[in-house]
């Protein structure tokens, strides 16, 4: 059994009911396999967690019926869906933060498209924000 989390953060309220219908769709059917799930709300996150027996190997040739990527990433597949109804309804997502974690803590960004795709954090980022820290964007005054 493995365990995930979808972590989305600066979500539009009034998109949060959405995000819940479709993961729900993911979760009744066998896309995602699950045998357990929750949600959970903080300040300005929603945090999907499950369990299912479904692998996650981001490797591009494992297109295995049992490789969760398949059913996250891709035309119609749940990030998919996720960013085709926030554009149809011109919900705007620029700031919209959504992190994947996998089942041994790995974390990897995900950037909502038609098809989607995934990126491994850094250690560095994730103990920056683990510590609060934002980096500032300094201008030096070169003109005296």
């Amino acid at each position: 059994m493995h365990s995930y989390e979808i972590r989305f953060f600066n979500i539009p309220p009034s998109q949060i009911e959405y995000l819940l219908y479709e993961f729900e769709g993911y979760v009744s059917e066998d896309a995602f396999d699950t045998q357990r799930w929750e949600c959970k709300f903080g300040r300005n996150s929603v945090t999907l967690q499950f369990a299912t027996e479904k692998h996650f190997n981001p490797v591009a040739n494992d297109s295995s019926n049992s490789n969760l990527v398949r059913n996250l990433l891709g035309k119609n597949q749940f990030f998919g869906n996720i960013w085709q109804k926030w554009t149809n309804d011109d919900v705007d997502i620029d700031g919209v933060q959504v992190v994947f974690v996998a089942d041994a803590g790995k974390q990897w960004d995900v950037e909502l498209g038609k098809f989607g795709s995934m990126t491994p954090r850094s250690r560095i980022r994730r103990l920056n924000e683990y510590l609060g820290y934002r980096p500032q964007r300094r201008f030096l005054n070169l003109i005296g």
